[in-house]
């Protein structure tokens, strides 16, 4: 049996930790702010809008825009200024959130280090002299 990225992936995580389906992520996303971090810095945050639209905000505080969609148990994200989509498993394991690439089974995670309602601040353009 030839076993996928995406199972390998799911057989690596924790047997209690839960995969959250798409269902539950656009509940727990929409009209929130969720930051992320991984072992040891801020990597970004990211602001959820209806229909699925996305804002990410990188560390350095600048966006893009773009939108989520679900595939074969993960969530994609497409952004305006990534040439494709980047996939992800999301799993709620005694409270805490984390997400992994699929693409690459990853098995360093980011986690979700808080949740708010505010929208982002993102640095706009450079605008010169």
């Amino acid at each position: 049996m030839r076993l996928t990225p995406f199972l390998l992936l799911i057989l690596a995580w924790p047997a209690h930790a839960q995969v959250i389906t798409p269902e539950d992520f656009d509940a727990l996303s929409t009209g929130k702010t969720l930051y992320f971090r991984d072992e040891t810095n801020g990597v970004g945050a990211e602001q959820y809008f209806d229909n699925r639209r996305v804002r990410w905000m990188f560390a350095d505080g600048t966006c893009t825009d773009g939108y989520w969609y679900a595939q074969a148990g993960t969530l994609c994200f497409v952004y305006d200024d990534a040439p494709g989509p980047q996939c992800w498993i999301m799993t709620r394991d005694e409270g805490k959130i984390s997400a992994r690439r699929a693409e690459f089974n990853d098995t360093s995670p980011i986690v979700v280090e808080r949740i708010d309602e505010k929208p982002l601040a993102c640095a706009g353009p450079d605008l010169g002299v």
